[in-house]
């Protein structure tokens, strides 16, 4: 009959004959295609559901001698509506940076801090930082920007609501953190949410 005999098949279920535990779906070489806003389900993870960014050329952030947690601003914030409950977000971020110590061993210190539909931004972990950046031996005179990129992954939002990651930073003792410097630099958030 070739391709003359076309048909819609209405069902609730398809399931492998009694006794079997195989179905196939399709043929060799051929395409198995759902329709437009169907998903798979089932199908094992991996897939990347969406992608967000933002990046740019902005002005200097520091802490001075703060060691409480404060925010980055929104140069650091990005935001999405996960696709599935299930799924993982990866968040990475780029900058450069300087510690201003003398003497001993200083960090800067960022974290990954979460809002679920406006509810308020909370500490994803609770740990002392998501990532700790240390130079040793600099002094107060030392103006060395050091690049860096940093990943996080949050398996745990359980929403399809809308999510907002802002990165909080602070300072370890007596120190000052600087993120870019006062004439601008490049500085970056991704947020990729992937299927579990």
């Amino acid at each position: 009959m070739g391709d003359s005999l076309m048909s819609k098949l209405e069902v609730k279920e398809i399931g492998p004959i009694s006794g079997d535990t195989d179905l196939k779906l399709g043929q060799s070489g051929g395409t198995v295609t759902l329709a437009d806003g169907a998903t798979a389900v089932g199908f094992g993870g991996g897939k990347l559901l969406q992608f967000q960014t933002k990046h740019g050329y902005d002005g200097m952030i520091k802490v001075d001698g703060v060691t409480a947690y404060v925010s980055c601003g929104n140069t650091w914030k990005i935001s999405l509506t996960p696709k599935e409950a299930s799924s993982r977000v990866i968040i990475s971020i780029g900058s450069n940076y300087v510690n201003y110590g003398a003497g001993t061993q200083y960090m800067g210190r960022l974290k990954v801090y979460r809002q679920i539909n406006g509810g308020g931004y909370v500490d994803i972990e609770g740990k002392d930082a998501s990532w700790a950046l240390s130079t040793p031996g600099y002094i107060s005179t030392t103006n060395a920007l050091s690049p860096f990129n940093m990943f996080y992954v949050d398996s745990n939002h359980n929403t399809t609501l809308p999510v907002d990651y802002q990165i909080y930073m602070s300072a370890s003792n007596n120190v000052e953190v600087q993120f870019a410097d006062s004439a601008g630099s490049y500085r970056y958030i991704n947020a990729m949410e992937v299927a579990s």
